[in-house]
């Protein structure tokens, strides 16, 4: 979108994606909305549920007793959308973000591999802790 602004005579032309804008007597404020991914991220953000689908689908037909594990691929979409939005939080945040994906992990890799579930569901009581300790 053009925005043409006539400031004491003189016309200019801005190109944005979206503003808000606040008028007064004496002035116009406007404040541009930033944008928060680049395009790389967005094109991962939008085609890696499709991969893991798929894979998913490839490994549960093509493998002997794929369709026992190939459902953990699921779960890829989800941890690099957390991933990549690890960037705009705050450090403690990051790493309160980082130790739930590595706890949630765990907690499957445990389970599938080692056939512990029953007591596996303790280490969830570890993600409100470190929570509680990173505030």
């Amino acid at each position: 979108m053009k925005t043409v602004i006539d400031d004491n005579g003189t016309k200019i032309e801005i190109e944005v994606d979206s503003e808000e804008i606040e008028e007064n007597e004496d002035k116009c404020t406007f404040t541009f909305n930033k944008r928060t991914n680049n395009k790389i991220s967005t094109k991962i953000r939008k085609i890696l549920p499709i991969v893991s689908l798929m894979a998913f689908f490839l490994c549960g037909f093509l493998i002997d007793n794929g369709w026992t594990w190939s459902w953990t691929l699921l779960l890829i979409s989800p941890f690099i959308e957390s991933f990549l939005k690890l960037k705009n939080k705050s450090i403690k945040k990051a790493i309160a973000s980082l130790l739930d994906m590595v706890i949630i992990a765990l907690v499957i890799f445990l389970g599938c591999y080692f056939h512990i579930w029953s007591w596996c569901w303790v280490f969830f009581f570890l993600i409100p802790i470190a929570h509680i300790i990173l505030e």
